[in-house]
């Protein structure tokens, strides 16, 4: 539960100070009605004042201030959706598959290394669309950029070296697959 005005529960606070002069102005009541005649002629006059129904009255009126100032702080209860607009980085990863890849001068091997390194990254990384893009002779993109880091590791996890059937390493056209359309061919200015 949230509140609106939160600082005017301040006003609780009053509460005791009600209470206290309800009582004090209940107990001069008393003592006026007193002076003015007898005891006994009072209670033929009024009928039996009744104690529980005086505490009944200040019970409820006091409920009553309480309820008000309650109501009055705005609680809210449930949930409501907020688009928030997020700013992230656009991040495209190249992977070289090719079989040199598979060298074990890094345990296990490159490829397995730079696997392990990816989704090492993929645990940091919030809020950033992450790609992926597989290369050896040539370059494809494996998976398009995304928040779905669940999809993106599926990729990772796929990659091996007879996945592009074109021998080689062609790390300038891996560059290029992953770059933005609009970066690629920028228009001459005139």
């Amino acid at each position: 539960m949230t509140f609106a005005r939160f600082w005017i529960l301040n006003f609780l606070w009053l509460m005791p100070l009600a209470a206290f002069v309800l009582v004090v102005y209940g107990r001069q009541r008393k003592k006026a009605m007193e002076r003015l005649a007898d005891v006994d002629l009072l209670a033929r006059l009024t009928g039996k004042s009744r104690k529980g129904r005086t505490f009944m009255k200040g019970f409820f009126l006091l409920s009553g201030l309480g309820l008000m100032i309650f109501a009055l702080a705005g609680p809210r209860w449930g949930s409501h959706y907020q688009e928030v607009t997020q700013k992230g980085v656009d991040i495209m990863i190249l992977v070289d598959v090719s079989p040199s890849m598979l060298v074990e001068d890094i345990e296990p091997n490159r490829l397995e290394r730079a696997r392990r390194e990816i989704l090492d990254f993929l645990r940091v990384v919030q809020g950033d669309r992450v790609g992926l893009v597989a290369f050896s002779g040539a370059a494809f993109i494996q998976c398009p950029l995304t928040l779905d880091y669940g999809a993106l590791q599926m990729f990772i996890n796929v990659l091996r070296p007879d996945l592009v059937p074109v021998p080689g390493t062609d790390l300038g056209t891996a560059i290029e697959t992953g770059l933005p359309p609009l970066i690629t061919n920028p228009k001459p200015t005139g």
